[in-house]
């Protein structure tokens, strides 16, 4: 299982930093659920998935993660992150500023049939707020 998660995060990984949507969702559940700890949100689907994506991508065309560490339990695996990129669109309402975001995160990811089924993502909204000139 362990192999398997890691040559899945690879992938993830290399599918997301390219904005490869159609690889990057074929590492997915057609059932994904997506939770976004910081504002409740909750995605269910690939469509939803693709969405969520779509509004990262659209506001930071630069958008990239990496990966900082990883543990593997069963078949869960806990994932440090931290994301880049530069604000050149709208993103959630907020008008396309020029300022870069840094940010650190923690993914809870779940493999089901080879795919991942489920992921939970920690992070500090606060700090992309601050970071974009929205919050002091």
């Amino acid at each position: 299982m362990a192999t398997d998660l890691k040559k899945q995060t690879r992938a993830l990984y290399s599918a997301f930093n390219k904005h490869d949507l159609d690889k990057f969702l074929s590492l997915h559940t057609d059932d994904i659920v997506i939770e976004s700890v910081p504002d409740g949100s909750v995605a269910k689907g690939k469509d939803a998935l693709q969405g969520y994506l779509n509004g990262y991508f659209n506001g930071f065309e630069d958008f990239a993660m990496k990966l900082t560490s990883c543990t593997i339990s069963g078949n869960r695996q806990y994932e440090e992150y931290i994301a880049t990129g530069t604000h050149t669109g709208a993103f959630q309402g907020i008008p396309a500023s020029g300022n870069k975001i840094s940010l650190r995160g923690i993914l809870v990811r779940e493999l089901k049939r080879g795919k991942t089924s489920r992921v939970i993502n920690y992070f500090d909204s606060a700090t992309v707020l601050r970071q974009l000139g929205v919050q002091k």
